[in-house]
């Protein structure tokens, strides 16, 4: 565990453990889920069949993004493992491979609770490295447990949506010169 003297985000939380990773892989998981037997060996598994692979997600019961159960079921047509070439995967339990973070840089610490997952998808995939989620990993998901208390909560959404529109004009802008 490393204490934080404040609460300063998920990306500023995340960031401090991602940088005690001595390893090849490290995972984020909220604090709102409950695994399943297997959750995590399915993740390194499909991580270790695609070297290009950023990262990988687990489905869910409760997220509105492509891990949903249903909709993941639909996306991966019989198979254990989808890419999601676009969009987000959500950073509620994710293992990403460290040479991708180490190339692409760490989660945005300007994002609050929110954003610094689409953001981080956006910088893996500008890069060449994939993304995915694996049918055979499942974790429930209290969805939004934590950071829906907030006081704050719909100023930082408001804030966190802005900046990630800008990042993403900036790249596109850099994209057409």
């Amino acid at each position: 565990m490393i204490p934080l003297d404040k609460n300063y985000g998920f990306a500023v939380a995340a960031n401090a453990g991602i940088k005690q990773v001595k390893t090849k892989y490290v995972t984020l998981l909220n604090n709102d889920t409950e695994v399943t037997p297997g959750w995590l060996e399915a993740m390194l598994y499909e991580l270790a069949q695609r070297p290009r692979l950023g990262l990988v997600g687990a489905t869910t019961d409760n997220i509105s993004s492509c891990q949903q159960v249903e909709k993941a079921k639909s996306r991966a047509g019989g198979e254990n493992y989808f890419d999601v070439p676009s969009g987000n995967v959500a950073y509620f339990c994710v293992t990403l491979r460290m040479a991708a973070i180490e190339e692409v840089g760490y989660l945005d610490p300007e994002f609050f609770n929110g954003g610094e997952d689409d953001d981080m998808n956006d910088r893996l995939r500008a890069a060449g490295w994939g993304t995915g989620v694996t049918m055979l990993s499942f974790v429930y998901h209290v969805h939004l447990a934590t950071r829906g208390k907030l006081p704050e909560f719909q100023e930082h959404s408001r804030r966190n949506c802005e900046r990630l529109a800008a990042k993403r004009e900036a790249r596109r802008e850099k994209n057409e010169r």
